[in-house]
């Protein structure tokens, strides 16, 4: 099966050897790119021009509580964009049939790709990229969590919104010390920015900046002591105290349990799996949950 859109209207297509039948109400079709590396969303497109494209989502349906998407993926082969085909009179398009031969088809030359196949190329779903979906100025990334054969040949692919910051609260400046304030911020931004743009383990290590320095300022604020100090530090201090904090403890614990994972190193010396996106979910879980216990989140 093949996908083909009419470079004039945009309406959509389906079907194979140059034969093909509209596609409607027209699917939401967006330019794709593969993220192997993070360095690879620097060439994501300055627009969402299709001519130029070489892989495309088409969208069949949304849930925007669980930010799940299905769809198909098609990628470009080697050959013309542009092939000539012969396909039925679009419905949006009525006046077409004046053109129509005997069969009721009429020429087109259409842009066109081919399904795209994943399971062919990958073991495992944990070795598919994650997906960007739109520009270089206005996209989202999504990762695979689902391949399903269809009777057609192609496989609809069940995608996830790669990060949900939802579970991160709107700090509160009013309630930081200032001495701290500045440093709290910045790992905060940093961090919120790292999610949408770079790898599980670059998250983790945005996650463990961003403890010690809420930690530190509320180590600060309390008793004066540890702005500064290395994560590891302030969850002594804390388990120290006469009455130790211990959901703060066992969420700065987690982040500090994360952190050597990213450490090629460290996996070897420690028998060590890999960040996964899961773990680096649950370690902007624990900057939220240090938050709203220290009380630096707005309520």
């Amino acid at each position: 099966m093949m996908l083909a859109i009419d470079p004039d209207t945009n309406l959509v297509y389906e079907g194979s050897s140059g034969y093909g039948h509209a596609v409607w109400p027209s699917p939401v079709i967006s330019v794709a790119n593969l993220i192997i590396h993070e360095s690879d969303l620097a060439g994501l497109p300055k627009n969402n021009d299709l001519a130029s494209a070489n892989l495309i989502f088409r969208e069949d349906s949304f849930d925007p509580v669980t930010r799940v998407k299905r769809g198909r993926f098609y990628d470009f082969q080697d050959g013309t964009k542009s092939p000539q085909w012969q396909v039925q009179v679009h419905p949006m398009r009525p006046s077409e049939h004046k053109s129509a031969n005997r069969e009721g088809l009429i020429n087109k030359q259409l842009w066109n790709w081919h399904r795209c196949t994943f399971s062919l190329k990958v073991k495992s779903l944990a070795n598919l990229p994650v997906v960007a979906l739109g520009t270089a100025s206005a996209h989202t990334l999504w990762r695979i969590v689902g391949l399903e054969g269809m009777a057609t040949g192609e496989e609809l692919v069940t995608l996830r919104a790669k990060a949900n910051l939802g579970v991160l609260p709107e700090v509160d400046e009013d309630k930081l010390p200032d001495v701290s304030k500045a440093k709290v911020i910045e790992s905060l931004d940093k961090l919120v920015e790292t999610v949408y743009r770079l790898g599980p383990e670059s998250v983790v290590s945005r996650c463990r900046d961003a403890a010690s320095a809420v930690l530190g300022a509320f180590l600060w604020a309390v008793k004066r002591d540890a702005p500064t100090k290395d994560l590891g530090d302030l969850i002594n201090i804390l388990k120290g105290e006469k009455n130790p904090r211990t959901l703060i403890i066992s969420a700065a614990t987690i982040i500090a349990r994360l952190h050597p994972r990213e450490k090629p190193n460290e996996q070897i010396k420690r028998d060590l799996r890999s960040i996964l996106e899961e773990d680096a979910e649950l370690a902007v879980n624990c900057i939220g949950l240090l938050m709203r216990e220290v009380g630096y989140a707005k309520p």
